[in-house]
């Protein structure tokens, strides 16, 4: 796990609640992220998780509460004013622009910041090296696996220059090998000074990455701290792990 700086909030939640009619998603929930730091937001499905990403990126309005980014609420705000405030995300199923090659899908989210082609270009080339696809550059996307598409979405993601990443399970679907490798890549990702929320079901990169740990359940706070010692508390072996320590492996 790197060794991050927690001298400064990023994002702040504030007695977030969302509704979706009569079934309460999101209750009265409060946390704060550090820049530079890792954040991981676990639980069991149907917890919240995505919901909150969702809040957050403005593809959902919160019933109550707000959201601070750089201490200015985001309240009422669109997604592409959220995108150009710093904050990105990627999704669970990745939809790649299949007509293109690798480094033309990073250049479209580079060139709404960027107007020369060759700038976004070489831009576009170093958010590739950052995950790993460099190579693959002049490659059609549809010929990517999906652990490189997976990459590929990170790198369209770090395009738009995003201070803050959100990354919807991005290990899943992969093989062991394949996941140690996404591991290095969203490293390698933060080292370039990006801070990170990470939601995932694998509990060995939830544990790698993590600096500070949240567990959701029914779409409230249950725990939050240092991976290992959250991983370790009753409420959350009772209501995620499956009862049983032996799941923590």
């Amino acid at each position: 796990m790197e060794s991050q700086s927690k001298s400064s909030e990023i994002l702040r939640v504030a007695g977030l609640t969302k509704q979706f009619g009569g079934v309460v998603a999101i209750n009265d929930l409060s946390f704060s992220v550090q820049r530079g730091e890792i954040f991981g937001l676990i639980g069991p499905n149907g917890a919240g998780k995505t919901t909150v990403f969702n809040l957050i990126f403005g593809l959902v309005n919160p019933y109550q509460g707000d959201i601070f980014f750089e201490g200015s609420s985001m309240k009422g705000l669109k997604s592409f004013q959220i995108n150009a405030k710093g904050i990105a995300r990627t999704f669970q199923i990745v939809k790649p622009f299949h007509q293109m090659t690798v480094v033309e899908n990073v250049m479209v989210g580079v060139l709404n910041r960027e107007k020369s082609i060759k700038k976004a270009r070489e831009i576009s080339m170093h958010k590739l090296e950052i995950v790993g696809l460099a190579h693959r550059a002049e490659d059609l996307s549809t010929s990517l696996t999906l652990a490189a598409r997976k990459k590929l979405e990170m790198a369209r993601a770090l395009g738009t220059e995003s201070k803050l990443l959100l990354l919807d399970e991005v290990m899943g679907g992969l093989t062991p090998s394949e996941v140690d490798e996404m591991i290095e890549v969203v490293r390698n990702i933060n080292r370039e000074g990006v801070t990170i929320m990470l939601i995932e079901h694998i509990m060995k990169a939830v544990i790698a990455l993590s600096s500070t740990l949240t567990v959701l359940q029914n779409g409230q706070l249950i725990a939050q701290g240092e991976p290992q010692e959250v991983l370790r508390d009753k409420k959350v072996i009772n209501a995620y792990l499956g009862g049983g320590e032996e799941n923590l492996a």
